[in-house]
């Protein structure tokens, strides 16, 4: 049973999405309604120093830092012109880090580029890491740690051995007990790790591959 939000008489009919008993009180209801006012506001532009003042209840609840006339001009920029500009430093979505470094060969559709690669090109040059393969090895497996002493340049395939062999290293520190299977927990431990640096490998998981790199612009 539902009851007209106007007159509070009880509605009559099967339309469950019906809130009034007839027009007239659906009428009365929508004169009644009171909207929103909202105060113009004066602000200040952070690019130009220019004042504007704003009166619509979107800019007045959302207030832009700039002008119309900035705001056009600093989202046709790129990179430290950008008003969206944070440095110049992120994480993607393979957990990599990635720099912006515009016109490099490594860069990507948007002037980034992973930080390996520009670690190794700037150390030995972008010939050399082309000429070796294009793709770059995490030592340790750590993909934030670019330290040059932990990044080795190689082929795909070489890559994909070097993650293999590690697995199968894995395995036969299992079979001599050094690593162990934990049933209850479903993953593996290694009793020489301290509590701190225990990093436990989940049953299923299979070591990442870095095999994504990027080829440098112009060739394949």
């Amino acid at each position: 049973m539902k009851f007209c939000k106007e007159c509070n008489s009880e509605i009559i009919g099967n339309n469950s999405r019906k809130l009034f008993c007839s027009k007239q009180c659906q009428k009365k209801f929508g004169h009644r309604k009171e909207k929103a006012k909202y105060t113009p506001i004066e602000l200040i532009c952070e690019n130009c120093g220019q004042k504007r003042v704003v009166k619509s209840q979107h800019s007045i609840q959302n207030p832009s830092k700039y002008c119309r006339k900035c705001s056009k001009q600093l989202s046709a920029k790129t990179g430290e012109g950008s008003a969206a500009w944070k440095g110049g430093r992120r994480v993607d979505g393979l957990g990599y880090i990635k720099i912006y470094k515009r016109n490099h060969p490594f860069s990507d559709s948007t002037n980034y580029v992973r930080e390996h690669l520009l670690v190794v090109s700037d150390a030995y040059g972008v010939d050399f890491v082309v000429q070796n393969g294009g793709v770059v090895h995490h030592i340790d497996g750590n993909k934030l740690n670019n330290n040059l002493n932990n990044l080795f340049v190689c082929t795909l395939k070489q890559n994909a051995d070097f993650n293999k062999e590690l697995l199968e290293i894995a395995f036969k520190l299992v079979q001599k007990n050094i690593i162990t299977f934990d049933k209850i927990n479903s993953r593996y431990n290694c009793p020489l790790l301290s509590d701190e640096n225990d990093e436990s490998f989940e049953f299923g998981e299979t070591p990442t591959m870095d095999n994504t790199e990027p080829s440098p612009k112009g060739k394949v």
